[in-house]
């Protein structure tokens, strides 16, 4: 995993002295976290994708997006009784419409929530000027104990934030963090909890925030 270079970043500080963050995030209401983010109705995504030909991004305009996510915050309200701060784009997918109409919905995400994160992306989030509404999610599907304790290993010696995605919790299958490996890698961190702090996106994006607006920064 490439260098966030977040560690050169001396005006930025965790909380209670710690030295990264890390945020583990599960997509489409799999039974597994404790965060309930928004993660549209329909689950928008390129029509390259055979699934999504019906709901295809390439289709959609911002107005579209928006009403969508904003339904979708009315149903967790009503079905939970919270209304999601963070926001979980469709296969990390930050488009809408196509070609000379294409454009952003970053800046709707931006407008109705405190953060919203990508999906497979290459690097960690660095604290001091990540941007909040499109923020970087390593997949985590499939990954071995070795693997993720080697990224949270360079996290910690970065400085940054990463956001790790994942879908099924089980044995095996597509899409699937192993249960056993989960454990084995909660165990780990926990056991790093002097230097790591892990919590929410929610969390984790409050503090951000507010560190720069301490330190004058973006």
């Amino acid at each position: 995993m490439p260098s966030s270079s977040a560690s050169s970043h001396s005006s930025f500080h965790w909380p209670a002295g710690r030295r990264a963050a890390l945020s583990l995030s599960f997509d489409d209401a799999r039974p597994a976290g404790h965060e309930i983010g928004n993660h549209t109705i329909r689950h928008p995504c390129s029509a390259n994708f055979c699934w999504s030909r019906d709901s295809a991004l390439e289709d959609y305009t911002l107005a579209d997006m928006e009403a969508e996510i904003l339904a979708a915050n009315d149903r967790i309200r009503d079905l939970l009784g919270v209304v999601p701060r963070t926001f979980a784009y469709p296969c990390g997918q930050t488009f809408v419409g196509r070609g000379a109409d294409c454009a952003s919905y970053v800046p709707v995400v931006a407008r109705h929530f405190l953060a919203g994160r990508g999906f497979m992306s290459e690097t960690f989030n660095n604290p001091s000027v990540c941007d909040l509404a499109q923020l970087c999610a390593a997949a985590c599907d499939g990954l071995s104990f070795e693997q993720l304790r080697s990224a949270v290993n360079a996290l910690i010696e970065e400085g940054g934030w990463m956001i790790l995605c994942g879908h099924e919790v089980r044995v095996a299958g597509g899409q699937t963090v192993q249960g056993s490996v989960l454990d084995e890698f909660c165990a780990c961190v926990s056991a790093l909890s002097p230097g790591l702090w892990v919590d929410t996106v929610a969390a984790v994006g409050e503090h951000v925030r507010g560190e720069r607006k301490r330190s004058g920064g973006y």
